[in-house]
């Protein structure tokens, strides 16, 4: 979901696996490793939102919601990594 403003993407957890659905280790809910999504329809979509130029990847930071079912990210920090993907 991403907000109305177009600041923020929320991923909520969901009991049925589909082709869609990823798999997030214990250790990731746990703090001990980060965890990234590749998903090109998703890209398109923020990099759309926000301008960004798709030869590059992003970071985002994003936050454990109290839940523990749902990660809030903060799509206005979102930071330019590495070099330009062919």
């Amino acid at each position: 979901m991403i907000s109305a403003d177009g600041q923020a993407l929320l991923i909520r957890a969901h009991e049925n696996r589909d082709l869609k659905s990823h798999k997030v280790p214990q250790d990731v809910y746990d703090g001990g490793r980060s965890f990234e999504i590749s998903s090109w329809k998703l890209c398109k979509i923020l990099a759309d939102l926000h301008s960004w130029d798709l030869k590059h990847s992003y970071r985002i930071p994003g936050v454990l919601m109290r839940d523990r079912r749902s990660v809030r990210f903060s799509l206005a920090k979102a930071e330019v990594i590495g070099k330009e993907s062919s």
